[in-house]
């Protein structure tokens, strides 16, 4: 339901503009502002230009229709009247409220008390409403605005949003994405140490409990890093059993350095008794799939490797019925990590299977770097002026069959999740260009009161256009072009009380 929400949202307030009048005041405002709400909204504008140089109008206009936000809200925002105090408190419950039942949900989810859209066991299906890299990145600008009225407004309920902030990091770490830990984790930092009032006593303390805090997280997971890589299996690697004890010969590959809790996966595989012995068990085969779309035998492997178990009929004998539905369910260890530690090991196994076996499909971090090669061979046969509209994902396609890649169809059509490199396949470096200056511009017209949180949600979103292709996406482009309109033309100095002092 959150698209039809923001699609009706910015319909009925676009509508709302046209049908209220005042054409002559609203030329005073944004001439007051320097055009700048003008300027934003050219972004949009590149986009009709750029039709010139589509190959396919029906992908086009699609996108189009994605980014009219880019087009309506900056001139809607910049036009009307600066929202006044009451405005501004409504506003700003409103958007922790939905996040707190957004995130009560996600928790409800998680307990298993609400289904999730897809049953994929994936930590992925906890935001229903919106991709999860982008649904951290929205908790993450929610964290630093509440941040922002603790440190330098008089606002009275400081204790409520002390509360508040603590609630969004728990549901940050149970998601968890990456992109928005480490976007949050920066933009934190940036406003305790980015205005004079960092100096006061009061938030001198609290910069030196964040301080505390990033030492705790660096330390915690370099204990992940390091202890993923300990081996704890005592199998003598050049003296192992030839045979099961029902007499299969074992599978020993020793030079596949993977490993699960420590224990090593590709030894003492004695296939044809796995198959047999789960095939008689379970209703998904062995040479299927498990609830997560992982290769089933090879989810059975680590998980019998993390209990320290050789993959026979005798290491399947010794596990429970839970264990049998956890495999099914795609879960790999025995250990139940929370979900920042989990999320930690995951990458490190892509980037080991990445580098060690060129695997990458379905793999987040590691098939960005197919991506990014594929969208950087695409930028070169379409430098200057791009493909325009509507193309990208085609001219990523087409370079897939240059570059060595295990990537299914459905992979393949992802986009390049990046949204740098998406503006300058689309654009090319000259649209790219004008695209950069029409964001810029507007920043300029930005009052000092506001430059910490301003630059705090800036890296925020900085963070999801180099992991995401952000704008090619409803959700990206209002949660970007909404709160940066906001921030830059809706708030004027004497209403500084709702969101920052006047005196930074």
């Amino acid at each position: 339901m959150g698209k039809i929400f923001m699609s009706i949202g910015i319909i009925g307030i676009s509508i709302n503009w046209l049908l209220e009048g005042g054409g002559e005041e609203k030329y005073i405002r944004v001439k007051k502002l320097k055009w700048g709400p003008v300027i934003l909204s050219f972004t949009f504008i590149l986009y009709v230009i750029w039709l010139t140089q589509s190959s396919n109008y029906n992908n086009a206009f699609k996108e189009l229709l994605i980014k009219l936000p880019l087009l309506s809200l900056p001139i809607v925002v910049g036009t009307s009247s600066s929202f006044n105090k009451r405005e501004l408190k409504i506003l700003v419950i409103t958007f922790f409220s939905g996040l707190v039942l957004s995130s009560l949900i996600s928790l409800m989810i998680y307990l298993e008390i609400l289904p999730p859209k897809e049953s994929t066991g994936d930590f992925r299906e906890l935001s229903r409403t919106m991709h999860h890299i982008r649904y951290s990145l929205l908790i993450a600008i929610s964290i630093i605005i509440a941040l922002h009225l603790i440190l330098y407004s008089n606002v009275k309920e400081k204790k409520l949003l002390t509360i508040f902030i603590c609630w969004m990091c728990i549901m940050l770490l149970l998601i968890p994405s990456m992109t928005g830990i480490l976007a949050c984790l920066a933009a934190i930092s940036i406003m305790l140490i980015s205005t004079k009032k960092s100096f006061l006593r009061a938030n001198l303390y609290i910069g030196f409990l964040w301080g505390i805090v990033l030492i705790i997280i660096g330390i915690y997971t370099c204990y992940i890093v390091v202890d993923y890589y300990q081996i704890k299996d005592k199998s003598d690697l050049s003296n192992l059993d030839n045979k099961s004890i029902n007499g299969e010969k074992y599978i020993h590959n020793i030079y596949n350095p993977i490993i699960e809790n420590g224990n090593y996966v590709y030894i003492n595989i004695a296939e044809n008794e796995c198959r047999s012995s789960w095939n008689s068990a379970s209703t998904y085969y062995f040479d299927s799939t498990d609830k997560k779309g992982q290769q089933l035998k090879f989810t059975f492997y680590r998980y019998l490797a993390s209990k320290g178990l050789k993959k026979d009929s005798l290491g399947f004998s010794k596990l429970t019925k839970q264990d049998i539905k956890n495999i099914e369910d795609g879960v790999t260890s025995v250990v139940k990590y929370n979900g920042y530690e989990s999320r930690i090991r995951e990458i490190l196994l892509e980037i080991q299977l990445f580098f060690d076996k060129g695997q990458a499909n379905n793999h987040s971090v590691s098939q960005r770097i197919i991506f990014f090669k594929a969208g950087i061979m695409a930028l070169k046969k379409n430098f200057w002026l791009g493909v325009g509209p509507g193309g990208v994902k085609k001219a990523i396609i087409d370079q897939y069959e240059f570059i060595p890649q295990d990537f299914d169809e459905k992979t393949k059509k992802k986009g390049v999740h990046n949204q740098f490199l998406s503006l300058l396949i689309t654009f090319g470096v000259i649209g790219f260009l004008l695209f950069i200056l029409a964001l810029i511009y507007p920043v300029r017209l930005l009052k000092k009161e506001f430059r910490p949180l301003y630059i705090a949600f800036s890296l925020i979103i900085l963070a999801g256009f180099i992991s995401d292709d952000m704008l090619d996406r409803q959700a990206g482009v209002t949660i970007f072009i909404v709160i940066n309109s906001i921030l830059l033309f809706a708030i004027e100095k004497k209403d500084q009380s709702v969101l920052g002092s006047s005196k930074v």
